[in-house]
Protein backbone atom coordinates (compact mmCIF):
# COMPACT_ATOMS: atom_id res chain seq x y z
CA UNK A 1 0.00 0.00 0.00
CA UNK A 2 0.93 3.01 -0.81
CA UNK A 3 0.47 7.03 1.07
CA UNK A 4 0.45 10.21 -0.86
CA UNK A 5 2.89 12.83 1.05
CA UNK A 6 4.59 15.99 0.51
CA UNK A 7 8.49 14.94 0.41
CA UNK A 8 11.51 16.80 0.09
CA UNK A 9 14.60 14.95 -1.35
CA UNK A 10 17.81 15.77 -2.82
CA UNK A 11 17.15 16.00 -6.80
CA UNK A 12 19.45 12.77 -7.26
CA UNK A 13 17.06 10.47 -5.81
CA UNK A 14 15.06 10.73 -9.12
CA UNK A 15 18.29 8.85 -10.82
CA UNK A 16 18.44 6.36 -8.38
CA UNK A 17 18.24 2.33 -8.96
CA UNK A 18 19.57 -0.74 -7.39
CA UNK A 19 21.94 -2.40 -9.82
CA UNK A 20 21.93 -5.45 -8.00
CA UNK A 21 24.08 -8.25 -8.36
CA UNK A 22 26.54 -5.72 -10.04
CA UNK A 23 27.12 -3.71 -6.87
CA UNK A 24 30.43 -4.29 -5.82
CA UNK A 25 29.82 -4.25 -2.20
CA UNK A 26 26.16 -5.49 -1.71
CA UNK A 27 23.76 -4.37 1.17
CA UNK A 28 22.64 -8.46 1.55
CA UNK A 29 26.81 -9.12 2.71
CA UNK A 30 28.54 -7.92 5.22
CA UNK A 31 26.44 -6.29 8.40
CA UNK A 32 23.15 -7.87 10.27
CA UNK A 33 19.86 -7.75 8.44
CA UNK A 34 17.39 -6.83 10.63
CA UNK A 35 13.72 -8.33 10.66
CA UNK A 36 10.96 -5.81 11.88
CA UNK A 37 7.87 -7.90 14.20
CA UNK A 38 5.53 -7.51 11.84
CA UNK A 39 7.61 -9.61 9.39
CA UNK A 40 9.23 -11.78 11.69
CA UNK A 41 5.48 -13.44 12.40
CA UNK A 42 4.84 -13.67 8.69
CA UNK A 43 8.15 -15.99 8.18
CA UNK A 44 6.47 -17.67 11.08
CA UNK A 45 3.73 -18.21 10.05
CA UNK A 46 4.36 -19.82 6.10
CA UNK A 47 4.17 -23.27 6.36
CA UNK A 48 5.27 -24.26 2.65
CA UNK A 49 8.51 -26.01 1.88
CA UNK A 50 11.36 -25.31 1.60
CA UNK A 51 10.73 -21.79 2.79
CA UNK A 52 9.05 -23.36 6.10
CA UNK A 53 12.75 -24.85 7.34
CA UNK A 54 14.67 -21.85 5.32
CA UNK A 55 12.72 -19.57 7.80
CA UNK A 56 13.43 -21.92 10.72
CA UNK A 57 16.56 -21.93 10.08
CA UNK A 58 18.18 -18.05 9.07
CA UNK A 59 15.66 -15.67 10.86
CA UNK A 60 16.48 -15.29 14.55
CA UNK A 61 14.97 -13.61 17.34
CA UNK A 62 16.68 -10.43 18.17
CA UNK A 63 16.95 -10.81 22.25
CA UNK A 64 18.89 -7.73 22.70
CA UNK A 65 15.74 -6.07 20.43
CA UNK A 66 15.55 -1.82 20.97
CA UNK A 67 12.46 -1.39 18.84
CA UNK A 68 9.92 -2.84 16.48
CA UNK A 69 11.84 -2.86 13.41
CA UNK A 70 15.32 -4.82 15.07
CA UNK A 71 12.50 -7.66 16.39
CA UNK A 72 14.80 -10.60 14.25
CA UNK A 73 17.94 -10.30 12.09
CA UNK A 74 19.29 -13.07 9.51
CA UNK A 75 21.80 -15.37 10.37
CA UNK A 76 24.13 -15.02 7.36
CA UNK A 77 25.98 -17.96 5.85
CA UNK A 78 29.57 -18.29 5.93
CA UNK A 79 29.95 -15.70 3.28
CA UNK A 80 28.81 -13.01 5.72
CA UNK A 81 25.95 -13.33 3.46
CA UNK A 82 22.10 -13.50 3.57
CA UNK A 83 21.29 -16.79 3.06
CA UNK A 84 18.33 -15.53 0.67
CA UNK A 85 20.17 -14.64 -2.13
CA UNK A 86 19.84 -16.85 -5.09
CA UNK A 87 23.42 -17.91 -7.50
CA UNK A 88 22.47 -14.77 -9.62
CA UNK A 89 22.97 -12.77 -6.31
CA UNK A 90 19.16 -11.73 -5.94
CA UNK A 91 16.69 -12.16 -3.45
CA UNK A 92 14.56 -15.39 -3.47
CA UNK A 93 11.95 -13.92 -0.61
CA UNK A 94 11.30 -10.98 -3.29
CA UNK A 95 11.40 -13.71 -6.27
CA UNK A 96 8.89 -16.31 -4.78
CA UNK A 97 7.09 -13.70 -2.17
CA UNK A 98 6.96 -10.29 -3.78
CA UNK A 99 7.95 -6.91 -2.47
CA UNK A 100 5.58 -6.80 0.32
CA UNK A 101 7.22 -9.98 2.28
CA UNK A 102 10.70 -8.40 2.70
CA UNK A 103 11.02 -6.90 5.68
CA UNK A 104 11.14 -3.51 6.42
CA UNK A 105 14.74 -2.74 6.15
CA UNK A 106 14.86 -4.66 3.11
CA UNK A 107 11.99 -2.65 1.54
CA UNK A 108 13.59 0.89 2.22
CA UNK A 109 17.56 0.75 2.50
CA UNK A 110 18.91 2.95 1.16
CA UNK A 111 16.44 5.17 1.90
CA UNK A 112 16.51 7.30 5.15
CA UNK A 113 12.81 9.15 6.15
CA UNK A 114 12.74 12.06 8.77
CA UNK A 115 9.32 14.64 9.08
CA UNK A 116 9.79 18.51 9.39
CA UNK A 117 5.69 19.80 10.68
CA UNK A 118 3.67 18.06 7.87
CA UNK A 119 6.62 17.46 5.00
CA UNK A 120 8.43 13.99 4.85
CA UNK A 121 12.16 14.05 3.80
CA UNK A 122 13.40 11.69 2.17
CA UNK A 123 17.77 10.76 1.70
CA UNK A 124 19.67 8.07 0.51
CA UNK A 125 22.84 6.48 2.52
CA UNK A 126 26.30 6.41 0.97
CA UNK A 127 27.06 3.25 2.54
CA UNK A 128 25.47 2.09 -1.19
CA UNK A 129 28.03 2.69 -4.03
CA UNK A 130 25.21 3.25 -6.48
CA UNK A 131 24.43 6.17 -4.09
CA UNK A 132 27.75 7.53 -3.22
CA UNK A 133 28.30 7.82 -7.00
CA UNK A 134 25.08 9.52 -7.57
CA UNK A 135 25.30 11.95 -4.43
CA UNK A 136 29.26 12.80 -4.96
CA UNK A 137 30.35 12.73 -8.61
CA UNK A 138 27.91 16.12 -9.87
CA UNK A 139 30.31 18.67 -10.08
CA UNK A 140 27.16 21.07 -9.61
CA UNK A 141 25.89 21.87 -6.58
CA UNK A 142 22.85 19.27 -4.38
CA UNK A 143 19.44 20.68 -5.24
CA UNK A 144 16.44 19.67 -3.54
CA UNK A 145 12.59 19.68 -4.53
CA UNK A 146 9.67 19.33 -2.80
CA UNK A 147 6.65 17.66 -4.44
CA UNK A 148 3.80 15.23 -3.33
CA UNK A 149 5.24 11.37 -3.62
CA UNK A 150 3.79 8.31 -3.09
CA UNK A 151 5.53 6.07 -0.48
CA UNK A 152 4.95 2.63 1.15
CA UNK A 153 2.43 2.97 3.81
CA UNK A 154 5.08 0.66 6.51
CA UNK A 155 7.87 3.69 6.21
CA UNK A 156 9.33 4.97 9.45
CA UNK A 157 10.35 8.22 10.69
CA UNK A 158 14.07 8.37 12.05
CA UNK A 159 13.83 11.77 13.19
CA UNK A 160 10.70 14.31 13.90
CA UNK A 161 10.85 18.12 14.15
CA UNK A 162 7.26 19.68 14.71
CA UNK A 163 8.81 23.44 15.08
CA UNK A 164 5.23 25.29 15.51
CA UNK A 165 4.91 23.24 18.63
CA UNK A 166 8.44 24.68 20.47
CA UNK A 167 9.18 28.05 21.74
CA UNK A 168 11.21 30.64 20.45
CA UNK A 169 14.57 29.95 22.33
CA UNK A 170 14.51 26.34 21.54
CA UNK A 171 16.92 26.06 18.17
CA UNK A 172 14.64 22.98 16.96
CA UNK A 173 12.12 25.93 15.82
CA UNK A 174 14.26 27.03 13.28
CA UNK A 175 15.71 23.85 12.41
CA UNK A 176 14.40 24.51 8.33
CA UNK A 177 16.30 27.80 8.47
CA UNK A 178 18.98 26.91 10.48
CA UNK A 179 20.01 23.82 7.75
CA UNK A 180 19.27 25.92 4.58
CA UNK A 181 22.01 28.77 6.10
CA UNK A 182 24.45 25.57 6.75
CA UNK A 183 23.54 23.96 3.39
CA UNK A 184 24.43 27.17 1.42
CA UNK A 185 27.31 28.11 3.25
CA UNK A 186 28.75 24.84 2.31
CA UNK A 187 28.10 25.05 -0.92
CA UNK A 188 29.60 28.80 -1.14
CA UNK A 189 32.37 28.06 -3.81
CA UNK A 190 34.09 31.66 -2.95
CA UNK A 191 35.38 29.90 0.23
CA UNK A 192 37.83 26.65 0.46
CA UNK A 193 36.00 23.66 2.13
CA UNK A 194 38.30 24.60 5.57
CA UNK A 195 36.73 28.57 5.80
CA UNK A 196 33.31 26.87 4.86
CA UNK A 197 33.16 24.63 7.70
CA UNK A 198 34.53 27.24 9.77
CA UNK A 199 31.50 29.75 8.96
CA UNK A 200 29.22 27.01 9.70
CA UNK A 201 30.91 26.69 12.79
CA UNK A 202 30.58 30.22 13.95
CA UNK A 203 27.25 30.96 13.08
CA UNK A 204 26.20 27.76 14.96
CA UNK A 205 28.09 29.21 17.87
CA UNK A 206 26.19 32.27 17.51
CA UNK A 207 22.97 30.83 18.01
CA UNK A 208 23.92 28.68 20.69
CA UNK A 209 25.45 31.67 22.74
CA UNK A 210 22.73 33.93 21.71
CA UNK A 211 19.38 32.48 21.41
CA UNK A 212 18.37 33.13 24.42
CA UNK A 213 18.51 36.56 24.85
CA UNK A 214 18.69 37.78 21.20
CA UNK A 215 16.10 37.37 18.23
CA UNK A 216 16.97 34.28 15.91
CA UNK A 217 16.28 36.78 12.81
CA UNK A 218 18.82 39.60 14.96
CA UNK A 219 21.59 36.86 15.37
CA UNK A 220 21.37 35.72 11.72
CA UNK A 221 21.00 39.03 10.22
CA UNK A 222 23.98 40.43 12.37
CA UNK A 223 26.20 37.23 11.13
CA UNK A 224 25.79 37.51 7.61
CA UNK A 225 26.98 40.94 7.64
CA UNK A 226 30.11 39.49 9.64
CA UNK A 227 31.14 36.94 6.29
CA UNK A 228 30.61 39.78 4.02
CA UNK A 229 34.56 40.72 3.40
CA UNK A 230 35.45 37.28 1.89
CA UNK A 231 39.41 38.60 1.98
CA UNK A 232 38.44 39.12 5.65
CA UNK A 233 37.19 35.62 6.30
CA UNK A 234 40.29 34.33 4.38
CA UNK A 235 43.01 36.06 6.23
CA UNK A 236 41.08 34.91 9.68
CA UNK A 237 41.21 31.28 8.45
CA UNK A 238 44.97 31.63 7.43
CA UNK A 239 46.06 33.18 10.38
CA UNK A 240 44.88 29.90 12.36
CA UNK A 241 47.91 27.38 13.37
CA UNK A 242 48.07 24.08 11.49
CA UNK A 243 48.27 21.16 14.39
CA UNK A 244 49.15 18.01 12.50
CA UNK A 245 50.48 16.51 15.25
CA UNK A 246 47.04 17.04 17.49
CA UNK A 247 44.45 16.53 14.37
CA UNK A 248 46.09 13.26 14.17
CA UNK A 249 46.17 12.58 17.62
CA UNK A 250 42.58 12.97 18.13
CA UNK A 251 41.22 11.47 14.69
CA UNK A 252 43.41 8.01 15.77
CA UNK A 253 41.84 8.16 19.43
CA UNK A 254 38.32 8.03 17.66
CA UNK A 255 38.89 5.84 15.25
CA UNK A 256 40.34 3.12 17.88
CA UNK A 257 37.03 3.83 19.53
CA UNK A 258 34.83 2.32 16.75
CA UNK A 259 37.42 -0.10 16.11
CA UNK A 260 37.39 -1.35 19.19
CA UNK A 261 33.37 -2.42 18.65
CA UNK A 262 34.62 -4.21 15.48
CA UNK A 263 34.43 -4.13 11.85
CA UNK A 264 32.28 -6.59 9.68
CA UNK A 265 33.15 -4.15 5.91
CA UNK A 266 35.96 -5.99 4.04
CA UNK A 267 35.62 -2.59 1.55
CA UNK A 268 36.88 -0.59 5.00
CA UNK A 269 39.37 -2.88 6.45
CA UNK A 270 41.16 -3.00 2.94
CA UNK A 271 41.13 0.98 2.96
CA UNK A 272 42.13 1.56 6.85
CA UNK A 273 45.13 -1.18 5.70
CA UNK A 274 46.23 1.18 2.99
CA UNK A 275 45.93 3.99 5.59
CA UNK A 276 47.78 2.39 8.21
CA UNK A 277 51.06 1.62 5.66
CA UNK A 278 50.80 4.76 3.91
CA UNK A 279 51.10 6.82 7.33
CA UNK A 280 53.40 4.68 8.85
CA UNK A 281 51.10 3.70 11.74
CA UNK A 282 52.03 0.16 12.12
CA UNK A 283 55.53 0.54 12.26
CA UNK A 284 56.54 0.58 15.83
CA UNK A 285 59.57 2.16 15.38
CA UNK A 286 58.58 5.22 13.62
CA UNK A 287 58.90 8.37 15.50
CA UNK A 288 55.64 10.76 15.17
CA UNK A 289 57.77 13.24 13.55
CA UNK A 290 58.12 10.84 10.85
CA UNK A 291 54.42 9.94 10.72
CA UNK A 292 53.60 13.63 10.61
CA UNK A 293 56.25 14.65 7.59
CA UNK A 294 54.65 11.62 5.77
CA UNK A 295 50.99 13.05 6.11
CA UNK A 296 51.79 16.67 5.30
CA UNK A 297 53.95 15.79 2.34
CA UNK A 298 51.05 13.55 1.08
CA UNK A 299 48.37 16.15 1.38
CA UNK A 300 50.42 19.12 0.36
CA UNK A 301 51.76 16.80 -3.11
CA UNK A 302 48.73 14.59 -3.69
CA UNK A 303 45.63 15.46 -1.77
CA UNK A 304 45.73 19.76 -2.17
CA UNK A 305 45.63 19.32 -5.90
CA UNK A 306 43.33 16.77 -6.15
CA UNK A 307 40.52 18.40 -4.06
CA UNK A 308 41.38 21.70 -5.69
CA UNK A 309 40.05 20.13 -8.66
CA UNK A 310 37.86 18.19 -7.41
CA UNK A 311 36.52 19.70 -4.25
CA UNK A 312 32.74 19.41 -4.91
CA UNK A 313 33.03 15.86 -4.17
CA UNK A 314 33.46 16.98 -0.78
CA UNK A 315 31.51 19.81 -0.45
CA UNK A 316 28.62 17.32 -1.79
CA UNK A 317 29.49 14.58 0.78
CA UNK A 318 28.95 17.95 3.55
CA UNK A 319 25.83 18.55 1.98
CA UNK A 320 24.19 14.84 2.06
CA UNK A 321 25.53 14.94 5.99
CA UNK A 322 23.95 18.45 6.48
CA UNK A 323 20.50 17.14 4.87
CA UNK A 324 20.17 14.01 6.25
CA UNK A 325 21.30 14.34 10.09
CA UNK A 326 22.68 17.62 11.35
CA UNK A 327 20.80 20.09 13.34
CA UNK A 328 17.41 18.47 14.43
CA UNK A 329 18.97 17.57 17.38
CA UNK A 330 16.91 18.01 21.11
CA UNK A 331 20.28 18.75 23.07
CA UNK A 332 23.39 21.05 21.67
CA UNK A 333 23.37 22.21 18.66
CA UNK A 334 26.98 22.43 18.32
CA UNK A 335 27.16 18.04 18.80
CA UNK A 336 25.81 18.39 15.52
CA UNK A 337 28.04 20.71 14.39
CA UNK A 338 31.20 18.71 15.82
CA UNK A 339 30.04 15.41 13.78
CA UNK A 340 29.90 17.02 10.77
CA UNK A 341 33.23 18.44 11.55
CA UNK A 342 34.51 14.68 12.73
CA UNK A 343 32.84 13.01 9.28
CA UNK A 344 35.33 15.33 7.14
CA UNK A 345 38.06 14.97 9.13
CA UNK A 346 37.77 11.40 9.07
CA UNK A 347 37.54 11.00 5.03
CA UNK A 348 40.53 13.37 4.83
CA UNK A 349 42.75 11.70 7.12
CA UNK A 350 41.49 8.39 5.50
CA UNK A 351 42.75 10.14 2.37
CA UNK A 352 45.59 11.52 2.96
CA UNK A 353 46.56 7.89 3.95
CA UNK A 354 45.49 5.95 1.08
CA UNK A 355 47.60 9.07 -1.35
CA UNK A 356 50.56 7.98 1.01
CA UNK A 357 50.20 4.44 0.02
CA UNK A 358 49.22 4.30 -3.64
CA UNK A 359 51.80 7.52 -4.64
CA UNK A 360 48.66 9.35 -6.28
CA UNK A 361 45.04 9.68 -5.91
CA UNK A 362 41.99 8.64 -8.26
CA UNK A 363 38.26 9.22 -8.12
CA UNK A 364 37.62 5.29 -7.24
CA UNK A 365 39.61 5.23 -4.24
CA UNK A 366 37.61 7.93 -2.59
CA UNK A 367 34.40 6.76 -3.41
CA UNK A 368 35.48 3.18 -2.13
CA UNK A 369 36.71 4.79 1.39
CA UNK A 370 33.56 7.05 1.52
CA UNK A 371 31.23 4.85 1.16
CA UNK A 372 33.23 1.86 3.37
CA UNK A 373 33.40 4.73 6.08
CA UNK A 374 30.00 4.99 5.74
CA UNK A 375 28.79 1.58 6.26
CA UNK A 376 31.06 1.77 9.31
CA UNK A 377 30.09 4.39 10.98
CA UNK A 378 26.79 6.08 9.71
CA UNK A 379 24.92 2.94 10.96
CA UNK A 380 26.54 2.74 14.58
CA UNK A 381 24.72 5.39 16.68
CA UNK A 382 26.13 4.64 19.50
CA UNK A 383 30.15 5.03 17.92
CA UNK A 384 28.97 8.69 17.52
CA UNK A 385 27.36 8.99 20.90
CA UNK A 386 30.16 7.91 22.80
CA UNK A 387 32.36 10.06 20.52
CA UNK A 388 30.37 13.04 21.56
CA UNK A 389 31.49 11.66 25.34
CA UNK A 390 34.44 10.86 24.87
CA UNK A 391 35.16 14.77 23.37
CA UNK A 392 33.78 16.46 26.30
CA UNK A 393 35.32 14.33 28.83
CA UNK A 394 38.77 15.93 27.47
CA UNK A 395 37.41 19.40 26.83
CA UNK A 396 38.02 18.88 23.34
CA UNK A 397 34.64 19.54 22.42
CA UNK A 398 35.04 23.37 21.15
CA UNK A 399 35.41 25.33 18.40
CA UNK A 400 38.79 25.58 18.76
CA UNK A 401 39.59 21.98 18.62
CA UNK A 402 37.24 21.55 15.69
CA UNK A 403 38.95 24.25 14.14
CA UNK A 404 42.32 21.58 14.76
CA UNK A 405 40.24 19.08 13.06
CA UNK A 406 39.40 21.08 9.75
CA UNK A 407 42.58 23.35 8.59
CA UNK A 408 44.71 21.76 6.48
Amino acid sequence: MMTNQMTLSPEYMKQFSCIGPACEDSCCKGWRVTIDKETYKKYRKVKDEPWRERFEKSIKRNKDSAGFNDFGYVQLNEEAACPMLDRGGLCSIHKDFGHDLLSYTCQVYPRNYSQYNEIIEESLTLSCPEVARLALLNPEKIEFSLEAKDLFNKFSVGKKVLSATMGNKDHRKYFFEIRSLVIELLQERKFNLAERLLLVGLYVKHINEKLSNTSFEEITDRFLGMIQDVSEVKQMVQQLPKRTELQLSMLTAILKLRLSGGVSSERYVQCLAEVEKGLLFNESNISKEKQIKAYEEAYESIVAPFMKQHEYVFENYLVHLAFTNAFSSDKDLFNDYIQLVLHYALVKMHVVGLAAYHGELTMDVVLKLIQSLSKVVDHHPNFLQKTNEMLKENHLNTVAHMVILIKD
